[in-house]
């Protein structure tokens, strides 16, 4: 798997989440309004209501901390992928430097225009591929 991979699975996730606590927030709502509503109705459902709220909650609760994990895995990943982007550079480390950093410039302006944070995996990972051309520019080559 590559990181978009994870990503789009961490964004999936994230999309997931909202859906269904909207949902929960939806059905509390309509619990509570039934409730007001049908007094005998509202009783004869209030168990079958409250357990299936309980449960979203719970589900709630459980996918949060998916995600968090699936954030965390995917951190972990960004950085084993730079190192080995650093340690295998095939066609980039044939450009010049000024272009790389360019080139890398250019795709964090890009992210920053489509409204990316600063801690975005994206962001993060450009901005190290940035420090990692630095480095690497500034290193006299030892190449033969």
């Amino acid at each position: 798997m590559n990181i978009k991979t994870f990503v789009s699975g961490a964004a999936f996730s994230t999309i997931l989440l909202a859906s269904i606590t909207s949902t929960v927030v939806a059905q509390d709502t309509s619990s509570k309004a039934a409730g007001t509503l049908h007094t005998d109705t509202a009783t004869t459902n209030a168990g079958t209501n409250a357990d299936l709220i309980a449960s979203m909650r719970s589900e709630i609760t459980n996918l949060k901390t998916i995600v968090a994990d699936l954030a965390a895995q995917n951190d972990r990943l960004s950085g084993l992928v730079e190192k080995l982007i650093a340690q295998n550079l095939p066609a980039d480390a044939e450009a010049p430097c000024a272009e790389r950093q360019q080139a890398l410039t250019s795709k964090l302006d890009q992210l920053k225009s489509l409204g990316y944070k600063d801690n975005h995996p994206d962001m993060i990972n450009v901005t190290r591929q940035m420090d990692t051309v630095a480095s690497e520019c500034q290193a006299p080559t030892t190449a033969g």
